[in-house]
């Protein structure tokens, strides 16, 4: 490999990372370490200042999606023919 595809590798795994949580983040790294040490710990490196970047943990809040649910389904039913459509009910 020469130092263009190692970048690459090390830009490709570290965004790869960005949504894994402890302790298998760490667990990545120390994998690629033991393939070889400089691209591991570039990987981290890399994957550490993309997360520290980010103000929020990976995948958000859990209950953003439930809410979000919720909201949904206080604003559309089902419409009355029930062919699986909906129609909005708190819109003018």
């Amino acid at each position: 490999m020469d130092d263009a595809q190692r970048d690459e590798l090390v830009e490709t795994v570290a965004g790869s990372l960005e949504t894994v949580i402890e302790p298998v983040l760490s667990n990545a790294f120390q994998y690629w370490k033991n393939i070889d040490e400089d691209i591991g710990q570039r990987i981290e490196k890399a994957a550490r200042s993309v997360t520290a970047q980010t103000d929020q943990q990976p995948g958000g809040d859990p209950l953003d999606n439930q809410r979000e649910t919720l909201i949904t389904a206080q604003r559309f039913r089902r419409s009355p023919d029930s062919a699986g459509t909906f129609v909005c009910v708190q819109c003018p």
